[in-house]
C-alpha cells in the first residue's frame, strides 16, 4: 500500500499521541472595531437573541456576515425575537449583509426566510452563496431553490441553485435530499452534500431482501457541480451519513469531512476512489446508526488544502479544553496536536502563512503556527459564545462573530 495512504489505526494512534508544544512566538494582535450592540446575558440564555452565525471575507475590507432575527443588530429592523413579522405574517429574521470593516457600513443587505448559517464567497471574490434549510423556499415560479447566489458588490440576486437542477446533472432521483452545499475551490463550481432519507434507506433494505450498509452500499454522496453550466465535474465522493462539516482541496480531488454524530474524520481521494486518511470507523448497517456521540468528543470542524489537513475535535459534553490538529497529506504525519479553551471551538485556516485562528464557546481568540506554538491568546475576546470565524485573505485581519450579536474586527501584525 503507497506510504501516503493511512490507515484507520495508523491515524488512530498519531492523533492520540500529540505532540509537545514549542516556545509561543507571539503577535501583536489589535482590536480594531466592534460592530453591533451585544445582547445580554438573560436573553440569551431565553433563546430569544440575535446572533451572528456566519462571516466570510470578500477581501481586504469587505466581510459578508449572515445573521439572525435582525432586531438588536444595528436596531434598525423591527421583529420579535423568533424573526417573525406580524405585519406580513412571514418568518424574515434571517439576513445577510456585506460589511466595510474600516467604517462599519453596510454596503447592502439581503433578508431571507430561512438560511443555514452556511455563508460561502467564491474564490474570485464576485459571489456569494447562501444555503436555504427546510423552508421550502421557492422562486417565482415554484421551483425548489436549495441555495441563492448573490453579487458579492451590490448584493443583488444573481441566480438560484435549483433542487432539481443539481439532482439532474448527478443523475439523482429529484426527492433525494440535499444536507448542504458550499462554493467550491474552483470558479464556477459548488460542492454538493446528498443525504439518504429514511424511505430511501428502507426502499434499498427491501430491494437488497434485509439490512444494508449505509456506506459501502448506499451512503451518502457528494459531488462537484458547476453552477453555472449546470453539470456535474468529475469524480463523485462518498461520505457517511450526515457529514456536518467538509471542504474540498484546491486541486478538487480530496474531500475532507467530518460526521459529527458518528464521531468519523475522513479525508476522500476520489481519483484512487479511496480514504487518503480516515480516524473512527465508517458506519455500516443499522445497528452502526445507534452509535452516536451526542454532546460527547467528536470531530466538529475541517479544513484543507492539496498537502495539509486542520481538524478540530470538541471536549466531552462541550466542557474542558479542545483539541486542533494539523495534519500532513503527503506523509500522513500529525504535525501538531493543540489544546485550546472551551468545549466546543471554531476555527479558520491561513494555509499560505500556516495560521490558525480558533475561538468557540471560551469567548476566546487564539492564534497557532502549523507546529502547534501559540502566537496570541485573549481569553475573554468577546461578552459571549461566538459561532464563527474568518481570516481575511491577505492574512492581515481576523472577525470573530456569535451569540454577542457583535462582530469584533482584530488587525494581526507579525512582530
Amino acid at each position: 500500500m503507497p506510504r501516503r495512504f493511512v490507515t484507520l489505526l495508523t491515524m488512530l494512534v498519531l492523533l492520540l499521541s500529540g505532540s509537545p508544544f514549542a516556545a509561543a512566538q507571539g503577535i501583536d494582535v489589535t482590536l480594531v472595531e466592534v460592530w453591533g450592540e451585544a445582547q445580554p446575558a438573560e436573553r440569551i440564555r431565553a433563546g430569544g437573541a440575535d446572533r451572528i452565525g456566519g462571516l466570510s471575507w470578500v477581501d481586504r475590507d469587505g466581510l459578508i456576515v449572515f445573521g439572525h432575527d435582525g432586531r438588536g443588530f444595528f436596531n434598525d429592523v423591527e421583529e420579535t425575537d423568533d424573526g417573525f413579522d406580524p405585519a406580513t405574517g412571514e418568518h424574515r429574521g434571517r439576513f445577510v449583509y456585506r460589511l466595510d470593516a474600516r467604517t462599519g457600513e453596510r454596503t447592502w443587505t439581503q433578508r431571507f426566510s430561512g438560511g443555514d448559517e452556511r455563508v460561502s464567497v467564491s474564490p474570485d471574490g464576485r459571489h456569494v452563496l447562501v444555503q436555504f434549510d427546510e423552508t421550502n423556499t421557492q422562486d417565482d415560479a415554484g421551483n425548489a431553490v436549495l441555495a441563492r447566489v448573490l453579487d458579492a458588490r451590490t448584493g443583488e440576486v444573481d441566480r438560484d441553485i435549483l433542487h432539481a437542477d443539481v439532482c439532474r446533472a448527478v443523475r439523482r432521483d429529484e426527492a433525494s435530499r440535499i444536507s448542504s452545499i458550499a462554493f467550491g475551490p474552483r470558479r464556477g463550481e459548488a460542492v454538493v452534500v446528498f443525504a439518504e432519507t429514511e424511505e430511501d434507506l428502507r426502499r434499498a433494505q427491501r430491494a437488497e431482501g434485509g439490512a444494508i450498509g449505509l456506506f459501502d452500499s448506499y451512503g451518502t454522496r457528494a459531488y462537484r457541480y458547476h453552477w453555472q453550466r449546470r453539470r456535474r465535474v468529475g469524480r463523485p465522493f462518498k461520505t457517511d451519513p450526515e457529514p456536518t462539516a467538509f471542504d474540498l482541496s484546491p486541486d478538487g480531488e480530496l474531500l475532507g469531512y467530518v460526521a459529527q454524530l458518528l464521531d468519523v474524520l475522513c479525508i476522500y481521494d476520489a481519483p484512487a476512489q479511496r480514504d487518503r486518511a480516515l480516524a473512527g470507523r465508517h458506519q455500516t448497517g443499522a445497528e452502526g446508526m445507534g452509535e452516536l456521540a451526542i454532546d460527547a468528543p467528536f470531530y466538529s470542524g475541517i479544513q484543507i488544502s492539496n498537502t495539509h489537513a486542520v481538524v478540530a475535535r470538541d471536549a466531552p459534553n462541550g466542557h474542558g479544553v479542545a483539541q486542533v490538529f494539523v495534519i500532513n497529506l503527503t506523509n500522513g504525519q500529525v504535525e501538531a496536536r493543540i489544546e485550546t479553551p472551551g468545549g466546543h471551538v471554531v476555527f479558520d485556516v491561513d494555509f499560505d502563512r500556516e495560521r490558525i485562528a480558533v475561538t468557540g464557546s471560551a469567548c476566546h481568540l487564539a492564534l497557532y503556527d502549523f507546529a502547534g506554538n501559540e502566537l496570541y491568546l485573549e481569553e475573554d475576546a468577546t461578552q459571549h459564545r461566538n459561532l464563527a470565524i474568518a481570516l481575511s485573505p491577505d492574512g492581515r485581519r481576523v472577525a470573530l462573530g456569535g451569540w454577542a450579536n457583535t462582530v469584533h474586527v482584530y488587525d494581526i501584525a507579525g512582530r
